[in-house]
């Protein structure tokens, strides 16, 4: 039988959870909305709706075979991997398969649960129930949360709270009961889901985690917190490299993907955490952007409000000036790892040191705060505390219950209404676009649904203008994957974005572009039979050209969107017109050719200044993959060219090959035939003795270049 403590605090867990709701539902404005339209209609957002998409679809995120077609779209490949959070969408999608919906109610959900955890984190040290509900949601609904929304469902934080509450509990163990039962339990949980999410919140994790017990072992001298940390930082390891083997058996088959060498150690600065933004107001946001400071980004979305952020000044306060008397005390260790938190992310901190000496994966320090905010709000929910108390026992107050109550209700409640309405004024620019991306979205269903329906022959669409993946920087009125849009409301359709292989590379590149007399024959011949044309994605002048060569290869588009912005063209019955404008033979590309792939060691493809080809920088040790899709064997050959500095080897290996190419004069060429057996991906090492190319400003490690690299049927 229950308890009724055990029951009170129970429903004390519904209180908080129908309050986060409720202020969600105001902030938001949920009367405005529409479920089956996304929160957010541009960037982030398109990409993950086409994971709900697979999800729903009874695929998974690994894989979008109606994506990047002829060939599928190797979503593992890019390594988001945000297994725990698509386990709860494909449970979602049981109820519905609009991948909107799926990716609204996953975000709603993660804010409302995310206050609960947070609650119970806070209760594990006692704290009176009334600050902990303020404080709760207004950690779940930080500006941060808010202006991420469905664009970055991979950086919710539903279980940071209880890393962090661990993290307090091992440096202040002796003040609080020791760890066991069900409080163990959630926190394995929370280390598994974390894990097995995206890696920012497990690489934080693990620096508070190792930071806690560093701080307790020399408080305490006693190497016994650290024994008790290493698990839970194993754990979270373990998930993390389980999470990623997706990924990497994608790499090892088929190389990093093109363009996915894009991070660098100096973005440690450009996304690092400032002091600024996190203890403005977020209604002086829009004042702040005016004022032209630089590398304003996305650390933007870090401020904590007006109330949150004077938990973190309070909790430097108690880290740099109590004594050591009071470093038992919980408010302290709060403050020594909001300090902690600072120094690693702030810009030129320890996350730059670390993504020059170690990897520049992590780039986003600013995504640090949500570890830094628990940590405010728990040293605010201390205070508050404190202050109710000390409310209720005053002497002018004691006799009269209804005059302490009062007090205490409104102090809360005063406080509570400036922090919400503060921390509410992030949303507003999500709530303001409503009206038109319900619009546009509803345009591109339009379309899409009337292709499906007066084109049942048409499977595979080729999408115009051509836009790069990863790193999609949009392309004139173009936005990031907008290319995307069109996949979340088809049914049955294949589309030509994005390609992410070296395979599609080649075969992009073996097709031509519009420009190409044989370009349109290429397609059909290589199985699409419908075009689409995004407007945007063209200047005026460029536009009218595009639109001009179409009519005059295949005629004008058979759809135009509502709004004029896409042109549908069917290509299904053109063949014979698409012939008779071409000249040569017209054998086609074949998906199946051979194609090099970039495993290790080089960065992305570059164009020569002077128009005479295309590069790739290389470290000093490099790999090369040469693949073979084919049912068949294929005699092939591998040519290139080197350049580097005057004075170095470079030593070749692999399939067969032992040889060493001359660099001294600084050039040299290169030319080996191979033979491949049917599906077969051989491998090529390249090893460079010689100096290291110097470029001021450059991180990257530089010393040779592949200049036109090629792989041929010999």
């Amino acid at each position: 039988m229950t308890s009724p403590l055990f029951r009170r605090e129970h429903l004390f867990y519904l209180v908080q959870l129908v309050l986060t709701s409720l202020c969600l539902a105001i902030i938001l404005k949920v009367w405005r909305l529409d479920i089956g339209i996304p929160f957010n209609y541009e960037g982030d957002t398109i990409f993950e709706l086409a994971l709900a998409k697979s999800i729903a679809s009874g695929g998974w995120i690994w894989w979008v075979s109606d994506l990047g077609a002829p060939f599928g779209f190797d979503a593992a490949a890019f390594p988001q991997n945000i297994t725990a959070s698509s386990a709860v969408m494909k449970f979602i999608s049981l109820f519905t398969s609009n991948p909107a919906v799926i990716l609204n109610l996953y975000w709603l959900l993660s804010c409302v649960v995310t206050s609960v955890v947070c609650s119970y984190s806070m209760r594990l040290f006692g704290f009176r129930w009334a600050p902990v509900l303020l404080v709760s949601t207004m950690y779940a609904l930080l500006p941060y949360a808010l202006q991420r929304n469905v664009a970055h469902i991979s950086l919710t934080y539903i279980f940071v709270p209880v890393i962090c509450a661990y993290c307090l509990r091992i440096i202040c163990g002796s003040q609080n009961k020791r760890i066991h039962g069900a409080e163990r339990v959630v926190l394995f949980i929370s280390c598994v889901f974390i894990g097995l999410d995206y890696v920012y919140n497990a690489f934080f994790s693990c620096l508070f985690l190792l930071c806690a017990a560093v701080v307790a072992a020399v408080v305490k001298k006693s190497v016994r917190p650290a024994v008790s940390v290493a698990p839970f930082v194993a754990i979270i390891c373990i998930f993390s490299a389980i999470n990623f083997v997706p990924s990497a058996v994608t790499w090892t088959a088929n190389g990093v993907p093109p363009n996915m060498s894009y991070k660098s150690a100096v973005e440690a600065d450009y996304y690092g955490l400032k002091i600024r933004q996190i203890i403005s107001p977020a209604m002086l946001e829009r004042r702040v952007n005016k004022a032209g400071f630089p590398l304003e980004n996305e650390n933007r979305f870090v401020r904590l409000g007006v109330v949150l952020a004077f938990g973190y000044l309070l909790s430097i306060f108690y880290a740099l000036f109590t004594g050591p008397h009071s470093r038992n005390d919980v408010r302290w260790a709060a403050g020594v790892l909001v300090l902690f938190g600072t120094f690693v992310a702030t810009i030129g901190g320890l996350g730059s040191i670390f993504n020059l000496l170690v990897a520049p994966d992590i780039r986003a320090y600013n995504r640090i705060i949500v570890f830094i905010a628990f940590f405010s709000a728990f040293v605010l929910c201390a205070l508050l505390s404190d202050m109710l108390g000390s409310l209720e026992n005053r002497p002018v107050l004691r006799t009269r219950k209804w005059a302490r109550k009062s007090a205490s209700i409104g102090l809360g409640a005063g406080i509570f209404l400036v922090g919400v309405i503060d921390q509410g004024d992030a949303a507003r620019p999500l709530v303001r676009r409503y009206s038109a991306d319900t619009a546009q979205a509803l345009d591109e269903k339009d379309l899409v649904g009337k292709v499906e329906e007066r084109f049942p022959n048409v499977r595979q669409i080729y999408q115009l203008p051509e836009t790069t993946f990863p790193l999609d920087a949009g392309q004139n009125r173009m936005k990031a994957y907008d290319h995307g849009r069109p996949f979340v409301w088809s049914r049955a359709l294949s589309w030509s974005w994005p390609s992410f292989s070296y395979r599609a590379e080649a075969w992009h590149e073996r097709i031509g572009s519009l420009s190409d007399p044989k370009f349109l024959a290429n397609l059909a011949l290589s199985g699409f039979n419908g075009l689409w044309l995004d407007r945007y994605g063209y200047s005026e002048q460029g536009l009218t050209e595009v639109e001009a060569s179409l009519r005059r290869q295949i005629g004008s588009p058979q759809l135009e969107s509502n709004s004029k912005r896409y042109a549908f063209f069917d290509l299904s019955g053109k063949a014979g017109l698409i012939s008779t404008n071409q000249t040569g033979p017209l054998d086609g590309p074949s998906p199946d050719a051979p194609f090099l792939g970039f495993a290790s060691g080089t960065y992305q493809k570059e164009a020569e200044v002077d128009g005479g080809g295309a590069f790739r920088w290389s470290q000093r040790v490099s790999r090369l993959l040469l693949s073979n899709p084919s049912s068949t064997p294929r005699r092939v050959r591998f040519s290139t060219a080197f350049r580097s500095l005057p004075g170095g080897k470079l030593h070749i290996s692999g399939s067969g090959l032992d040889m060493t190419v001359d660099l001294q004069s600084g050039s040299g060429d290169f030319s080996v035939p191979l033979e491949l057996a049917a599906r077969q991906t051989a491998k090529l090492n390249f090893r460079f003795e010689g100096n290291r190319v110097p470029a001021n400003g450059d991180a990257r490690s530089m010393y040779f270049q592949f200049v036109n690299p090629t792989l041929k049927e010999d």
